[in-house]
């Protein structure tokens, strides 16, 4: 009897089936995996920054927003997600939303909104008081901007592994040459809390609430346990600027010795720097200002263009003032 050696090719096409239908099948499931994960952290997400949003509304009777724009075109969105809209005030297939500031809000990491495209932003509307995505997330064919029903069942399910519920509220978020409060909202749900600085401490509505006091750049640190995990979130503060700009002028050079000449020279900036803010202003004005200079140069003085400061006959001193954005101030007298 003659045997038989190799493989048959039915079977090479049934083990070659049987190879497509398990790679297949695990495609569609790493596939809806990715997707269940981005839905999830996408909701929790959104709801954590609408919840932000409300906090800091009710401490500054204010939204954390720019004064930066975005109009949405409402016109290329399916008749579903429209109805996400509905309570908004609509003119002509617009809104207008203004984008949320996360550093007010207290948010330092996002996982959407972070600007990597042109609508990758979170944005406000004043009108409502309901964040939106501009970009959309893109589930199942339909596109979510803000927390629909069906986005908060999404938020339910997720598994908070992230510190996105302790809301950072900074009492100052412009450029200040002040110190800087920050208060921490801390559901109760947490425990072993503890601030890396030092922190008055109270308990309101549910919430332990901390206040530091910087009076300096740096970051704040927040441990605590939520459950058996150990988790850390932290917020950086870095609007502080205590330092004076810096200002050097050159000796005159003169321009004419004719008594009749009104102007017969100038002096010129030679360093104008500041350390962290940045300029607000460069001001002169003839005579020596010593009294209420902020508040005389806020409504007096030139404006200095070219570095150049000209020199008029019949006056001893020329008061330069500069101002940066955390209005620290620096002020020279040249005595011509």
């Amino acid at each position: 009897m003659k045997s038989k050696h190799g493989i048959s090719l039915v079977s090479l096409m049934t083990a070659l089936l049987i190879m497509i239908l398990i790679i297949t099948t695990a495609t569609i499931s790493m596939k809806q995996v990715y997707q269940n994960i981005s839905k999830e952290m996408f909701a929790s997400e959104l709801e954590s920054l609408q919840l932000a949003v409300h906090s800091y509304y009710t401490v500054h009777e204010q939204y954390p927003i720019t004064s930066e724009n975005y109009i949405l075109d409402l016109s290329v969105l399916s008749t579903q997600s429209l109805t996400q809209f509905q309570d908004e005030a609509i003119e002509n297939n617009q809104i207008i939303l203004s984008k949320i500031d996360y550093a007010k809000a207290g948010y330092t990491e996002l996982k959407y909104g972070k600007g990597n495209s042109e609508k990758d932003y979170y944005a406000l509307s004043i009108t409502t008081g309901k964040v939106y995505y501009l970009e959309g997330l893109e589930i199942d064919g339909e596109k979510y901007y803000t927390l629909t029903e069906q986005v908060e069942k999404w938020a339910k399910n997720t598994v908070n592994e992230t510190d996105e519920m302790i809301v950072f509220v900074p009492d100052e978020t412009d450029w200040t040459n002040q110190d800087v409060s920050v208060k921490i909202k801390i559901p109760q749900k947490y425990t072993d809390i503890m601030v890396m600085e030092y922190a008055t401490y109270e308990q309101v509505e549910g919430e332990y609430v901390y206040l530091v006091k910087k009076s300096s750049n740096g970051t704040i640190k927040v441990s605590y346990q939520d459950g058996k995990k150990n988790c850390e979130t932290s917020y950086e503060i870095k609007n502080i600027d205590k330092i004076k700009p810096t200002l050097t002028v050159s000796e005159h050079i003169t321009l004419s010795d004719a008594y009749n000449a009104e102007i017969f020279g100038y002096y010129t900036i030679e360093e104008l720097y500041d350390h962290d803010s940045g300029i607000k202003c460069v001001k002169y004005d003839y005579g020596k200002i010593e009294e209420n200079i902020s508040s005389y140069f806020s409504n007096h003085g030139t404006d200095i263009t070219g570095n150049k400061i000209p020199i008029v006959r019949g006056n001893e001193y020329i008061t330069v003032y500069v101002e940066d954005n955390a209005s620290n101030m620096t002020v020279l007298y040249i005595k011509i």
